[in-house]
């Protein structure tokens, strides 16, 4: 197959093949290019207007750096176990898994809303994007390029495989449980993708954040941690991850650096109440106007809706002030003040709302909630570590950076209402 080359800001030269550039020139694929990877996040940090296509690429890329790193097997290192697990360099089964994990990268952000994540909780739920990931990669849009590819490989069930790998086991149970199994070696090649700390998804994300937006303590040595990961036995003896990523002992540093990269980049980003604003306007705008074509069944009614469909939508609604949604036009549009953020520790119950809401005598529209329900978890080197001496231990023996990861509930209100809503929400508190 023909090659050709990509140049990326954060990876440099991204070389892809002749069904892999179909697959990137497809519709699905070439929406991307008009879908904010990090929502409207560019009102506060205006570097930050990448899209989702270069993130794909990026994680695509980041994805076959680990694949071609831990296949890699020195014998003298690895129990028998891993050599069976692992298959051979440049054999078909290699290289079959290697062309489903470069697709599930270039599939694994098609099914993102406008601005990304911003409104995916009102509208999607759950099952988030990922529900539509999965419809579009079995649509007929991507048909022609499957077709191309199982009559290379005949034997195989492509499809599913890319889904697999795309969304990951968390996930595919509440989507299509009936395909959410995987075998070691496939739960370890949906890890390179998809896994919680070395997935290429967040490292890419992580960078790619941090460089457009200027955040510098986004960054963190990838290259060094790319370079230690390896497959190896699980510390806590789990039968059904007995084998998982993890890293040498030199690779302990740079882990600890992105761990701590994911914490500053969510607190100062995902979670900076500016930002947070700014995506409630506009979720609330895209649920007011497109919830209909969002919802329904069709992937050619869900690909017609991009972020410059949403802007265009935001130009007409601001030039009629009784149509609705037009404050969250203005908001984001004639710089209108936006609404205040307000974070809070622990979610505020349906009942209670509502008598906050009365008794302040705020109207529906000026206010707003998002519930977190999650519980507090504390983030650690939680994977194995094989020391200098060959011994694989937990990399929570090794290092001492914990972060605790609090779930944050969120109160949007109009800014004529904050002194009030202040008094309320204290004598909640103590009552």
């Amino acid at each position: 197959m023909s090659h050709k080359k990509i140049y990326d800001s954060l990876h440099r030269f991204i070389h892809v093949d002749e069904l892999e550039t179909k697959l990137i020139e497809s519709p699905p694929f070439q929406r991307l290019n008009y879908i904010h990877q990090l929502g409207m996040a560019f009102l506060v940090y205006p570097g930050g207007t990448h899209k989702r296509f270069e993130h794909s690429l990026g994680a695509m890329e980041i994805a076959t750096r680990i694949y071609d790193q831990i296949t890699i097997l020195d014998p003298k290192r690895y129990p028998q176990k891993v050599l069976d697990l692992v298959p051979m360099v440049g054999s078909k089964e290699h290289l079959y898994w290697r062309r489903v994990l470069r697709m599930a990268a270039l599939c694994h952000d098609m099914g993102h809303l406008p601005f990304s994540h911003s409104a995916e909780q009102r509208l999607l739920g759950d099952a988030g994007h990922e529900q539509w990931t999965m419809k579009i990669i079995r649509s007929s849009h991507l048909k022609p390029i499957w077709d191309e590819l199982n009559a290379l490989l005949p034997d195989r069930n492509t499809v599913d495989d890319i889904v697999r790998t795309a969304i990951g086991p968390e996930k595919l149970r509440g989507i299509e449980p009936e395909i959410a199994h995987y075998t070691s070696w496939e739960r370890i090649v949906t890890d390179m993708l998809t896994g919680d700390f070395f997935g290429a998804d967040r490292i890419d994300y992580l960078l790619r954040d941090a460089q457009y937006t200027g955040l510098a303590y986004g960054h963190f040595d990838y290259h060094q941690l790319i370079e230690t990961l390896a497959i190896l036995p699980s510390p806590d003896s789990n039968p059904e991850h007995e084998l998982e990523l993890g890293v040498d002992e030199n690779g302990v540093e740079s882990s600890e650096a992105l761990l701590l990269s994911r914490y500053f980049i969510h607190k100062r980003l995902c979670q900076y109440p500016s930002v947070k604003a700014y995506c409630f306007h506009v979720a609330r705008f895209v649920e007011a106007y497109y919830k209909e074509r969002i919802q329904t069944h069709s992937v050619d009614e869900y690909l017609d809706t991009n972020d410059s469909d949403v802007i265009a939508h935001f130009h007409k609604v601001v030039k009629t002030p009784d149509a609705p949604a037009y404050e969250d036009a203005a908001v984001l549009l004639k710089k209108r003040r936006r609404f205040k953020a307000v974070p809070l520790r622990t979610p505020v119950p349906k009942k209670t709302r509502l008598e906050i809401q009365e008794s302040c005598g705020i109207p529906q529209h000026e206010i707003g909630w998002e519930m977190d329900p999650t519980k507090k978890i504390l983030l650690s080197l939680a994977f194995p570590v094989r020391t200098r001496s060959g011994e694989v231990v937990s990399g929570e023996t090794l290092s001492d950076v914990t972060i605790p990861q609090k779930p944050v509930s969120w109160l949007f209100v109009d800014y004529n209402h904050v002194e009030k809503i202040f008094q309320t929400l204290s004598r909640v508190k103590h009552d």
